[in-house]
């Protein structure tokens, strides 16, 4: 354990006076912070310092608790420490080790702190012993009768505890990512998407995707057919994996519009087919800082039903292109925390 960080805890920050029961502890670990020590193993390294059970994962609404917010700092991570009730106040913390354990590791010895302080603080002197009956040449006085206690016209009000904070449960974000797709069109080709999603905490997710493929040209028969696909997906996840990268499952059916435009034939022409489909893929999303962050999608697309155009020429008709039965999309990009 570093020593800067002791002095830091004591130095901006006085023990408490805590009850013997659990104080309540709330740990909150914003974007970025994900692998750091949860409520949880705060209280159990607290609890093992002091040798005794002190402190417990909130919320709770007791007259004293603690708040602590981990979050990344730079190419290490920080942790704000603040007590609530009784005793009000805030200490900073910080390590620019690449990982979150050694904070974690301050933090608990910080909080310790607070109740191993006030067992080493020096007990009160006992009281001069009492003179010995019949030795005293002074007279001692009867005790004065004790005056009854004034008692107050109204009760005190009783201040209503304060709630200790919650992780947020619903974020909202916006992802935008390029990249290319394999057997959706006749050959690989360039494509995009703009995503608009709701996180329910770290255990669902759903949104609503537009993009597009192409455009992507086949030559046949002395003329040249231009294919493109738009479409619109929903998009429903579940969390596979909660720390940074997170990682989703997804489920997406899609309906795009496949256009096809036909040049150098006896004709040219233009047709357009409606292509229902139904995708699975994982989605990896990271932070870079507290909204801004990346994302990577791998995605499996399955026309629900096959479409495709022909040219006629004086051989008779030929099948230009049909849509795959598989393609498979690999997308990278940003992604952006407006809520």
């Amino acid at each position: 354990m570093k020593l800067p960080w002791v002095a830091l805890a004591v130095g901006l920050m006085t023990a408490p006076s805590f009850a013997e029961e659990k104080t309540a502890l709330v740990v909150i670990r914003e974007a970025g912070a994900e692998t750091c020590p949860d409520a949880v193993q705060v209280a159990a390294h607290v609890n093992a310092i002091v040798a005794r059970e002190v402190i417990g994962p909130g919320p709770g609404e007791d007259s004293a608790w603690i708040e602590v917010t981990m979050h990344r700092a730079g190419e290490g991570y920080g942790a704000t420490v603040r007590t609530y009730g009784r005793s009000v106040g805030q200490r900073q913390l910080s390590d620019a080790g690449p990982g979150c354990t050694a904070l974690g590791e301050a933090v608990a010895v910080s909080l310790a702190l607070m109740w191993t302080s006030q067992e080493e603080a020096p007990a009160p002197e006992d009281p001069p012993p009492a003179t010995e009956e019949g030795t005293s040449s002074d007279p001692v006085a009867p005790p004065e009768p004790a005056q009854p206690a004034a008692t107050p016209k109204h009760p005190p009000a009783r201040r209503a505890p304060r709630r200790a904070p919650t992780d947020p449960w619903l974020r909202l974000g916006v992802d935008a990512l390029v990249g290319v797709a394999a057997s959706v069109l006749e050959h690989p080709a360039p494509g995009g998407e703009l995503g608009v999603r709701a996180d329910l905490g770290t255990s669902a997710s759903f949104g609503i995707v537009a993009g597009g493929v192409g455009p992507d040209r086949i030559d046949s028969h002395g003329g040249s057919v231009t294919l493109s696909l738009l479409f619109a997906a929903l998009r429903a996840c579940v969390g596979v994996i909660d720390r940074s990268p997170r990682v989703w499952f997804c489920l997406r059916p899609t309906v795009g519009r496949l256009a096809g435009a036909g040049t150098g034939f006896d004709e040219s022409w233009e047709h357009e087919h409606v292509q229902p489909a139904l995708g699975v893929g994982v989605e990896l999303r990271g932070r870079v800082t507290h909204a801004l962050g990346w994302a990577a999608e791998l995605v499996a697309t399955a026309p629900l039903e096959r479409q495709g155009f022909s040219v006629v020429d004086a051989e008779g008709e030929h099948t230009v292109f049909s849509s795959p039965n598989l393609g498979v999309w690999a997308l990278v990009g940003v992604s952006w925390e407006l809520y």
